[in-house]
């Protein structure tokens, strides 16, 4: 069964050749053990059926996306959900930063996207999930 069809709570897209959206995912599984979120490389089929299906870009991938719900977190929004979806304490440090207007969050974070590959690197290969952790991965 593929996860489009697999009932999952939320989904998290990420680039899964950059190493710092890479070294996200493995903080997020580290600190959200038994929560409801699923993942997928925005490379990977499934990935690239959920960018079809939201219009985003099927290449170049700015920012991630958080889909919880029946709707789509994008940039600062996509990470405070991916906080709120781990739990406490990251869902209490979530709801603090979004005392921060939305636009300047958006802006640190378009700031630490353009720069990704140059502050963690670029990996060759795609993503493969921790032994262990492989049925919170979509195909």
């Amino acid at each position: 069964m593929t996860g489009l069809a697999r009932k999952v709570d939320a989904i998290m897209l990420f680039d899964g050749t950059c190493a710092f959206c890479s070294r996200s995912v493995l903080f997020v599984l580290r600190h959200s053990a038994g929560k409801p979120l699923v993942f997928s490389a925005a490379q990977s089929a499934e990935g690239q059926g959920w960018l079809r299906r939201l219009g985003m870009p099927l290449e170049e991938f700015e920012t991630f996306a958080v889909i919880d719900g029946g709707r789509v977190y994008t940039k600062s929004e996509g990470a405070l959900r991916v906080m709120c979806l781990m739990g406490a304490p990251w869902s209490f440090l979530a709801s603090m930063a979004c005392l921060v207007p939305r636009a300047l969050r958006d802006r640190l974070y378009d700031a630490v996207a353009r720069n990704r590959y140059r502050l963690m690197g670029r990996r060759c290969d795609c993503f493969a999930p921790p032994k262990g952790e492989r049925h919170r991965f979509l195909a």
